[in-house]
């Protein structure tokens, strides 16, 4: 405990002082005509080697086809039915950087203490190991391409060689310029006659298929994470994924206002989208048409990445790997597409958490559909366990290894969500038909809601004062009280004051209600 807080003060004290800083170089990026170096002279394969190909998608919402959404996504609506889909899989928080956080060191953001794109798992835990380090240390060599830890420098102790490349691409001339202007991000969709390569998932997709044809010969099995950024804002994607739709046929939100009894805490203000170029300050502004065609970006987007998939896929054939390695999918969290009154994520919403989650897994040649609720941070246990490692210690999830043999199974599980306003944390769990959140200023409630999930993903009416409800409530606060334990370090007294330090520090720079990537 006494080496973890001190190297927290001293952590917390430089940034409050002095800011932060970086202490390795920058990645050589994923360009439009320079590829990563990389190594030719691997020795042959073993025979039977198993290799593991994970795929990331930012933002994505279970939207696909094969979920009941519009996105039109044949191919990983094809790999669903070939796999294992899981209906009610949950992220453990709602931003990109914290949700990788905890998903890629299997630990509650209590743990990590990363609730915002500002702060790395490395500065709080420096010593953890994560699933592609403990991957590597069992012998498979690790790579990646694209967004799967949010940090744009190359985590050496897990991977042997990758780069995330841009993240934003503009191919207009005239969007180009308005991008250009000092503190403007620019129009929040852009719609080009291009090549897929001219967008980052094109770029991402080239270097994985560079990367599968190189691993395809090495000795060691390979873990190769590829890593899209889209559907994240902007909704920048070549025409044709646009042109796919018929844009009056095009559904808008079946929530988009708040719950009946909907505390203010729990909302979201819509910053993300309001940085971009021609969003209005009020979101209650917006034209039916302009949300219209930000519903129909986000569809070209996931269109988009679905056919990079496509490309990913048919080299796994053609170089004879897919009898030899499991295809992971998931979303690292969810989004809102003008539900509950807002856009993008950061918050506790079913629609926020709830992502598409997907493995094929040739070893393990069960088909079907897991209804259980899982977690992502129950992967980390679940891969060591589908590619026989020994389990690691520590790890706060729990392998859903029998949901993917036997897809009818249920073990009951609840799953944890939560996210941050200020000094205020809130909790969600979700169990059953329910989703309970409670806010919380230290031991203090200050909110709490009760949604009814039956007919869907929709928040209604907050039902937490429904006398009928009062034995659910009972029995969702117990579920939620034992997963905030189990997310909470033995020292969570010393955490708990150096982190509201940080906070307050951080407050004077940045609203909390300011957007994230």
């Amino acid at each position: 405990m006494i080496v973890r807080y001190s190297f927290l003060t001293t952590w917390a004290l430089s940034i409050l002082l002095f800011g932060s800083s970086c202490a390795e170089a920058a990645e050589q990026p994923i360009g439009p005509t320079t590829s990563t170096p990389v190594d030719n002279t691997l020795p042959p394969a073993e025979p039977g080697k198993r290799n593991l190909l994970l795929i990331v998608i930012d933002d994505l919402r279970p939207e696909l086809g094969v979920y009941g959404g519009q996105a039109i996504s044949p191919t990983l609506d094809r790999l669903a039915d070939e796999g294992v889909r899981f209906d009610s899989a949950y992220a453990p928080i709602s931003i990109c950087n914290p949700a990788r956080a905890a998903i890629f060191t299997g630990k509650h953001p209590d743990t990590t203490l990363v609730y915002d794109n500002d702060v790395t798992f490395r500065e709080t835990l420096p010593d953890v190991v994560t699933l592609p380090q403990y991957f590597r240390q069992n012998g498979f060599r690790t790579e990646y391409y694209g967004k799967i830890f949010h940090e744009k420098r190359r985590d050496v102790p897990s991977w042997d060689a990758g780069a995330m490349g841009e993240l934003t691409v503009w191919n207009l001339p005239e969007n180009k310029a308005l991008a250009a202007v000092k503190g403007q991000r620019g129009p929040a969709y852009e719609k080009a006659d291009v090549p897929d390569d001219a967008y980052p998932e094109g770029r991402v997709t080239r270097e994985g298929l560079r990367a599968l044809r190189r691993l395809a010969g090495g000795a060691k099995p390979f873990f190769l994470g590829l890593g899209y950024i889209k559907p994240h804002l902007p909704f920048n994607a070549p025409s044709r994924y646009w042109d796919l739709y018929d844009r009056a046929a095009i559904k808008l939100s079946e929530q988009p206002v708040p719950a009946e009894g909907q505390p203010r805490v729990a909302g979201y203000n819509s910053g993300e989208l309001k940085s971009y170029y021609g969003i209005p300050e009020s979101i209650d502004d917006l034209t039916e048409s302009q949300s219209r065609t930000l519903v129909h970006g986000y569809l070209a987007c996931v269109s988009y990445v679905d056919a990079q998939v496509n490309r990913v896929l048919r080299e796994l054939d053609e170089l004879g790997l897919a009898e030899s390695t499991a295809v992971v999918v998931w979303g690292d969290h969810g989004y809102k597409l003008g539900d509950q009154a807002s856009w993008a994520k950061q918050s506790n919403f079913e629609i926020d958490t709830r992502v598409p989650l997907i493995f094929r897994v040739p070893w393990i040649p069960t088909r079907g559909v897991v209804k259980q609720n899982v977690g992502l941070l129950d992967l980390y246990p679940t891969l060591t366990e589908v590619f026989g490692l020994a389990l690691p210690a520590g790890l706060h999830g729990d392998s859903f290894l029998t949901a993917l043999e036997d897809p009818a199974s249920d073990d009951g599980r609840a799953t944890l969500s939560q996210i941050r306003r200020g000094d205020v944390m809130g909790y969600s769990v979700r169990l059953g038909r329910f989703r309970y959140t409670r806010w919380q200023l230290g031991d203090v409630t200050v909110a709490e809601e009760l949604y009814d999930h039956s007919r869907g993903a929709a928040a209604r009416v907050n039902q937490v004062r429904e006398p009928e409800r009062r034995e659910d409530l009972r029995r969702l606060a117990e579920q939620l009280d034992a997963k905030i334990a189990e997310g909470r370090p033995a020292d969570a007294a010393d955490v708990h004051w150096l982190e509201k330090l940080i906070i307050r520090g951080r407050l004077f720079f940045n609203n909390p209600y300011d957007d994230a990537a």
